[in-house]
């Protein structure tokens, strides 16, 4: 009831999104293990009902494209990278 609540306090759109719950309503830290993400979608207004769906925290690598071994080059003594050069 709390996190309706919130819901109904923060968001003036039928329809919630967001893949960081716990950054918005502090107290989700405590589910991020299931509820780190949040689609809720209200469904009777004038009762502040909604549907909630969660989903688990997903921790995410992401791997960047360039060559960590390619050689910085040096202009004027610095060091310098660019998107296209490194």
């Amino acid at each position: 009831m709390k996190l309706r609540d919130w819901l109904l306090a923060n968001s003036c759109e039928p329809l919630f999104a967001t893949h960081t719950l716990p950054l918005l309503y502090s107290p989700a830290r405590e589910w991020k293990s299931i509820a780190s993400g949040l689609l809720a979608v209200q469904i009777l207004p004038e009762h502040g009902c909604y549907a909630l769906w969660f989903r688990p925290e997903v921790i995410r690598t992401v791997t960047w494209v360039g060559d960590p071994n390619k050689p910085v080059s040096v202009e004027q003594g610095r060091a310098k990278l660019g998107p296209r050069e490194s």
